[in-house]
This record gives structure tokens, sequence and C-alpha cells, in this order.
């Protein structure tokens, strides 16, 4: 495609093919690069699944400390908070198992839940233990997958307790806009939605000036906005989201349409926030839950790593699909 990478830039990076989870798959081992002895030690992230395949990332330790523990902070919320005061106690309640826990778990998490499901929040002495979390990491960041947050939100507001939070954090895809409102009103502070992509980190965050659109870390990665074909398209118009990582080396990605429903467009006017950070507008989404027959939704992350910790005391399947084909059966 006549790609030279000693001059390699955004312009030209067009020529090189998108790659996708299965591109990634028939490459096998030959996708990873040969960790130095500067990248150890080295830390090892299976996708969730919600965008397609799941897939092995390996990273080096080293880069994501410092890659990534910025950008964990990078919202308009902390800009006047005192990080010497945040840091002298450990301010994360998490819910689930999410990316990078096993690096940032010892420094900045108080209490993690990582096997915790929608339906366990039935148990009042879980609430009350993550209530109990929240309160003695006062005030806190409560930090999870948008569904477990939901569910949570809903046993606040009937348990009618008080919690000592400093912000909620989502993690994995964007929340829709009736989720944050039932976040907003039972834990009544700010919400920082990320939108985030396995192999390619934290792509950005939600504006709170311009709700549903999202400052892209445009140090971190190159986004795209491509159309069927492949092509990079115009800003204002609307196309699929392609991504190269500026951060990991060990997997590198480049040009990796991470997700495969996540449509936007990128825009050129100015933020009204005043911040020069590129714009995302998403206009369609990848639809990551499973509808049950209440008409409640379960988060399919959920259902995947319970199939995960099967898989991983069996060793039986190469490959887990689930299709929910109607209301009540999977």
């Amino acid at each position: 495609n006549r790609f030279n990478p000693m001059t390699a830039n955004q312009k030209n990076m067009g020529r090189l093919p998108i790659l996708s989870r299965v591109d990634l798959e028939k490459l096998e081992k030959k996708v990873y690069i040969e960790p130095i002895s500067s990248d150890l030690p080295t830390h090892t992230h299976r996708s969730d699944g919600n965008t397609g395949m799941p897939f092995k990332f390996i990273y080096s330790e080293r880069e994501i400390i410092i890659c990534h523990t910025v950008l964990m902070f990078r919202h308009p919320l902390f800009e006047k908070i005192s990080f010497e005061k945040l840091l002298s106690r450990k301010p994360f309640v998490v819910l689930g198992k999410i990316g990078f826990r096993y690096v940032f778990e010892v420094d900045f998490f108080n209490k993690v839940f990582p096997t915790v499901q929608v339906s366990d929040f039935d148990n009042s002495l879980l609430r009350a233990e993550i209530y109990k979390s929240i309160n003695e990491a006062a005030p806190a960041i409560l930090m999870g997958f948008g569904s477990l947050l939901v569910a949570l939100a809903r046993y606040v507001l009937i348990d009618k307790v008080s919690l000592s939070l400093l912000a909620i954090r989502t993690t994995g895809a964007p929340i829709s806009s009736s989720d944050k409102e039932m976040i907003a009103l039972a834990f009544r502070v700010p919400i920082i939605d990320t939108l985030s992509g396995d192999g390619t980190g934290w792509l950005g965050f939600e504006c709170p000036a311009n709700p549903n659109r999202y400052h892209v870390n445009s140090e971190h990665v190159i986004l795209e906005v491509v159309d069927k074909a492949g092509q990079i398209l115009p800003t204002d118009e609307n196309g699929e989201l392609v991504v190269t990582s500026l951060d990991f080396t060990l997997t590198p990605i480049i040009r990796f349409a991470y997700a495969y429903n996540d449509i936007g467009r990128l825009l050129s006017e100015a933020c009204s926030c005043g911040r020069t950070l590129p714009l995302l507008e998403l206009s369609e989404q990848r639809d990551s839950d499973i509808v049950l027959p209440s008409g409640g939704r379960v988060g399919v992350i959920l259902l995947r790593n319970l199939l995960m910790d099967w898989w991983m005391k069996n060793r039986k399947a190469k490959q887990i699909q689930v299709v929910q084909k109607t209301l009540d059966s999977i």
C-alpha cells in the first residue's frame, strides 16, 4: 500500500488496512511484540466480548501506569481537587471485573467486588458491605459497569441510604441517558462517563457541558471515522470508529475497528466548555444488554464473566457465543 513507517502520519495512515478482531485472531501470536527488560512485568487482559470476539491483549505494566494513571483522573471534576488529599486514601470502590484492575488495585482501590452480578444486589448484607466500603473511602469514587451501577442505584433509593460519594465513574461502553438519570437520582453526584475499548484504553470522556459528546484523548489515541469501504470521512460525517493506540507497544493497535456497532462523527465545531480536545458525537452504540422476560436488562458483560469463570476452570471450549433469539431464551 506504499506505506512507509518512517514517514507515517495521520494523513497517510489511510493506506493501511483496518483490522478487526477476526484479523487479530488469524494473526495469532504474530500480533504480539516480544517484551524487553524495561517492559517487565507484563499484564494480560482478555477482552469482555461485548464488542465482538474476545481477544487476549498483553501490556507492559509500566506503560499502563504511565499512560493510564493520568486518564483515570482526566475530567473537569478533578481540576479543582487536591490530588495530594484525594490520593491520601484509596478513593475507588469498584463493581465488577474492570480492565487493569490488577495494576491499580493496590494503590487506588479501597474495595473491589469482582464477581458481583445484578441479582446479587437482592442480598441486603452485600448491599450493606458496599455501602460501608463507600463510606470508608469517603468521599468515594464508585466505579463499575453501567448495568451494575443502575441496579445498585435502584436499591439505594429503596434503602434510603446516605453515601459519601465524590463521583460515579463508568467503565466500558457509555451508558444510556435513562441510565444516567437513574444513577444521578440515586447518588446525587457527578457522573464521569467514559468511552473505552479493549486494547485501545480510554478513548475519551463525556463533556459535562455537552451531554452525549465526548472529548477524545488525542495525545493517547488516533480516532478515525470511516465509511463501509474503509475510507476516511471528513469531519461532521457519521461512520464507523477506528482507533490507533499511541500508548501500548506489546499488542500494537493500529487502525483497529474495536467495536462492530459504534457509529459516530468527529465534530468541526469548538466545544462550549473551552477545551480544545477533539469532540466526538456517538449516534449508534454497541448493544451490550440482554433483555429479561420482566423487561429488565442485564449487561452481557456480566454473563460473559460467568462463562469465562467456567471456562477457566474447565478449558473445554475454544469460543463461546451467546445468542438471544426471544425474550425468554438464550
